[in-house]
């Protein structure tokens, strides 16, 4: 079908070309974010066009049809069904030409705003390296040796396909005459009536049947909807497709029931490699169980899988994996190591992802009191002392990312003092502490430890043991190695 063959053009179009950065693992589900937002909302709109002249032009095909019928005989409504079938055969040469052509399309302009997103978040770094002009012309590069060469295809083949849409419109109007010449020359339809009924039956006859191709026109000049229906739907479908299944596999995988008193974290031969490549093993066949109160370190060469083990425990990636793990997921929290903020407000920000419209007095000094605590008091005056205001510019462009570490930390302290999070099971740090000088460290985990709270750090500071009772210590080939510390 054609959307197999869609789909088996994506997978070695991105296959083929490996400068290209992928938002998924997956490499036939590109730009996911495209598939929800644009493709979606395109299929929508032309279904919408589409469906009420679907479902009306069947009635109205049959009556004029029928009416035709009865002026010409069978032979007219059957030329005129006819004639229609044939042009529907060669306009589906073009629509699945262009219907392709728009598919790589999407791929390629998903991409294309896929990196002026990095070029956003990461322009100060550009600056740094001076890498403004190999930017422009990496972009110039990427335009003209992918997306031109589409628009250029895909303009070509829309030119066949609206002469073809309109060749038939044309061709149509001169076929209901036709009808009218055949009936009267050849059939001799009219031969008994006068020369003013001849004239209104002409005008009668030559309505009927040229609506009744009018009716079939409308059918036909739906061909540019057609292809943007066939391209849309098939990377709408695969997306929910591949995420129902993701849904399933994860669903199998997880299990938030813990089998003994005070088992936080149970995990049981636990294997798992890298997405798309099975031989690239990360785990073999860990074991490991942590108790309330207990700390776990887990370090290693930096590329060695490290966060990769977060990133399983919170399904984040959607890979096959061997054994089995379980935790209260409802009763824990991760702090990644580079922090999200946007350009909310301060209470907004800390509440994450919990934010609730509460516009305290209580709430503003309780922000500013751990603001105050953490030595934080200062980007107060980003939002004229309001933690109820947003800012002008986002946090990550105010603040350095030491701060943004330590305004993160505040998020778990926030979210650790309410009162239905008071049962926090087990925390997740990844090097939570890594723009941070050791003393600032060494608060946020005494923090930790006065409270009795379960965590699982990352980090490559051999500062982090003294905090810890066992360090997982993570090789290649997937090899660990667990001890006391």
């Amino acid at each position: 079908t054609d959307s197999d063959s869609n789909d088996q053009e994506s997978v070695n179009y991105i296959s083929a070309n490996r400068s290209q950065p992928l938002l998924t693992i997956k490499p036939s589900i590109d730009n996911p974010d495209q598939r929800i937002t644009q493709d979606a909302d395109a299929l929508c709109r032309t279904l919408s066009v589409i469906i009420p002249l679907v479902v009306i032009s069947p009635f109205t095909i049959a009556f004029y049809t029928y009416r035709t019928w009865q002026i010409t005989g069978y032979y007219g409504p059957l030329s005129i069904i006819i004639y229609f079938i044939i042009w529907t055969g060669i306009n589906k040469l073009f629509i699945s030409a262009v219907s392709r052509t728009i598919f790589r399309q999407n791929i390629c302009e998903g991409t294309f705003r896929f990196l002026h997103t990095q070029i956003r978040t990461y322009n100060e770094s550009i600056a740094f390296y001076n890498g403004g002009s190999f930017e422009h012309t990496r972009f110039d590069n990427y335009f003209l040796k992918f997306l031109a060469p589409l628009l250029y295809r895909r303009n070509i083949q829309e030119f066949f396909l609206s002469l073809s849409t309109n060749l038939f419109d044309y061709i149509g109007s001169i076929l209901s005459y036709l009808l009218l010449a055949i009936a009267i020359f050849v059939f001799h339809f009219y031969d008994n009536l006068t020369s003013e009924e001849l004239v209104k039956t002409i005008s009668q006859t030559s309505f009927i049947t040229m609506y009744l191709i009018y009716r079939f026109s409308q059918l036909n000049d739906l061909t540019d909807k057609i292809t943007i229906i066939a391209a849309n739907t098939h990377r709408v479908q695969t997306f929910v497709e591949y995420m129902k299944n993701i849904d399933i596999s994860w669903a199998e995988k997880q299990s938030y029931q813990t089998n003994q008193q005070n088992e936080i974290l149970n995990i049981k031969n636990l294997s798992y490699s890298i997405p798309n490549n099975n031989k690239h093993l990360l785990m073999n066949n860990l074991n490991l169980t942590l108790h309330q109160g207990q700390r776990l370190l887990i370090t290693g060469d930096s590329g060695v899988g490290k966060t990769s083990l977060f990133r399983i425990l919170h399904s984040i990636w959607p890979v096959n994996i061997h054994g089995s793990f379980s935790y209260n997921n409802s009763h824990s929290f991760l702090l990644p190591q580079r922090p999200y903020f946007t350009n909310q407000s301060l209470h907004d920000e800390l509440s994450y992802p919990n934010v609730q419209n509460s516009i305290t007095i209580t709430r503003q000094t309780q922000i500013e009191h751990l603001l105050g605590q953490w030595d934080l008091s200062h980007i107060l005056d980003c939002v004229e002392s309001s933690v109820f205001i947003c800012p002008e510019y986002p946090w990550q462009d105010l603040l350095s990312p030491g701060e943004l570490q330590r305004l993160s930390f505040l998020r778990l302290i926030l979210y650790l003092s309410s009162n239905e999070n008071s049962r926090m099971s087990i925390i997740f740090l990844d090097e939570i502490t890594s723009s941070l000088d050791v003393n600032m460290e060494i608060k946020m985990y005494n923090y930790l430890i006065e409270r009795n709270l379960t965590f699982i750090s990352i980090g490559h500071r051999e500062t982090l043991q003294q905090y810890h009772q066992f360090q997982l210590k993570l090789y290649k080939n997937g090899r660990y190695m667990i001890e006391n510390l």
